[in-house]
């Protein structure tokens, strides 16, 4: 099966095209990345479809060769989350292709137990207005969240939930520690600088890597869903 997954939830917006088989699990063909910005023709809305369509075509593949789609839907930034809803909705309902829904902070998790020896990832992604989006997972699967608090209530958490030793082995992901990296940097094992293009994937889900999820999602029950009952996913705040 041929598919297109796409993240938006951040200001680094990505696509991949991937081929799934039950004989050699799923194979990335081919992904591109952008810089999402507020200047005419940088935004999400401007870039997403134009880049799709250029990804189809250097594939030689068409909408309708895809047998599903896969969005991120959260969480993240609202405008993000609702431009990859309604991208892929909209071409999910003319052709009839179901939707594979994945969470930002699980992708985020995979990618740093993908490229470090971690035992244990929190995610944690800008929220805006002094709040972020967080959870726990270690490599069996989410232990906790995903919530909204502000970063102190979770450094706090974590303090509570990891004696001394474990919290040396495990690491920090997202986009919250641009914002909030003092919160956190005394006590918790956090990525270099995003700066560096080699390190992205510790601070932005990206659809490359969200692939890999794909063959568990499809194991379970319930993650292939017609476009109309895809919704994304808000967290309201612990505060709220």
């Amino acid at each position: 099966m041929k598919l297109l997954a796409i993240d938006t939830t951040t200001s680094l917006g990505s696509m991949a095209l991937a081929e799934l088989s039950e004989q050699s699990g799923v194979s990335l063909i081919s992904s591109d990345q952008y810089w999402a910005k507020s200047s005419p023709g940088e935004t999400h809305s401007e870039q997403l479809l134009p880049r799709i369509q250029a990804l189809l075509q250097k594939a030689e593949w068409s909408f309708e060769s895809l047998g599903a789609f896969a969005a991120t839907v959260g969480p993240g930034a609202f405008t993000g989350v609702r431009i990859t809803l309604a991208t892929l909705k909209g071409i999910a309902a003319v052709i009839d292709r179901p939707i594979i829904p994945l969470s930002s902070l699980e992708i985020l998790a995979h990618q740093a137990f993908a490229y470090t020896d971690a035992e244990w990832v929190s995610p944690i992604l800008d929220a805006r207005k002094g709040e972020i989006y967080a959870a726990l997972y270690d490599r069996a699967g989410l232990l906790e969240g995903p919530l909204a608090c502000h970063p102190e209530v979770w450094r706090d958490f974590l303090h509570s939930r990891l004696n001394n030793t474990s919290r040396k082995k495990g690491l920090l992901a997202g986009t919250g520690l641009l914002s909030y990296r003092p919160v956190f940097e005394q006590d918790f094992p956090l990525p270099p600088g995003h700066e560096d293009e080699e390190s992205l994937h510790l601070y932005y889900p990206l659809a490359k890597f969200s692939i890999a999820l794909i063959p568990h999602k499809l194991r379970q029950e319930g993650n292939l869903l017609p476009a109309s009952l895809v919704t994304p996913i808000y967290i309201r705040s612990v505060h709220q």
